[in-house]
């Protein structure tokens, strides 16, 4: 089953501010939860692979802030709006968007994980900004929140892969962007 997000954080690649890039080929990683356990790790994130997660359906909307980074893309204390819409959630899979300032992503078909306590979704998808296709892996992990009015917290954690490829790749994208990425953390209330 393949995770769909877009990143628009690539686009930054071409330009100082962060802007909307259409998605296109496939990810390297098969969306396998496995597959971003080092991200899990790297970024300290408490993921899990519980194979009952909660039903997170609905709209969410606070605050997230940039709390690590090894990008240049980011800044450590930035603050932004979040906001979350989880379309649906069959099993194991859910569709939906989430929005951090300038950073969005768009889930279909992702894995997530967890119990009655939290959720960890999983994610990859290779965006195309200027002719320059990179794969970014996502995971983002919160507390279980299912009544309107309620808090959802959580992090959310990306990271550019080793696959950058394209005529229109930068030496600076080539060579410095892979294994680099960041944390934000998040406080959002269920809306709907």
């Amino acid at each position: 089953m393949k995770t769909m997000f877009t990143v628009v954080a690539f686009a930054a690649l071409a330009a100082s501010t962060l802007c909307a890039c259409s998605s296109s080929g496939s990810p390297g990683s098969s969306g396998d939860p496995k597959d971003f356990i080092p991200l899990c790790t790297s970024s300290g994130l408490m993921c899990s692979m519980d194979t009952s997660p909660p039903s997170m359906v609905g709209q969410y909307m606070g605050q997230g802030q940039t709390t690590q980074t090894t990008n240049s893309l980011w800044n450590v204390g930035d603050m932004n709006t979040f906001a979350a819409d989880i379309t649906q959630q069959t099993s194991n899979t859910v569709a939906g968007t989430f929005d951090m300032g300038s950073l969005h992503l768009d889930i279909q078909d992702g894995q997530i994980r967890g119990n009655a306590l939290g959720f960890t979704l999983y994610g990859s998808d290779v965006e195309a900004q200027d002719g320059c296709n990179a794969e970014v892996q996502a995971v983002i992990v919160g507390g279980a929140v299912t009544t309107t009015g309620a808090t959802l917290t959580g992090e959310l954690a990306l990271e550019f892969t080793k696959n950058i490829s394209g005529s229109g790749c930068t030496a600076d994208q080539l060579n410095t962007y892979p294994g680099t990425g960041a944390v934000f953390s998040y406080s959002a209330t269920k809306v709907q």
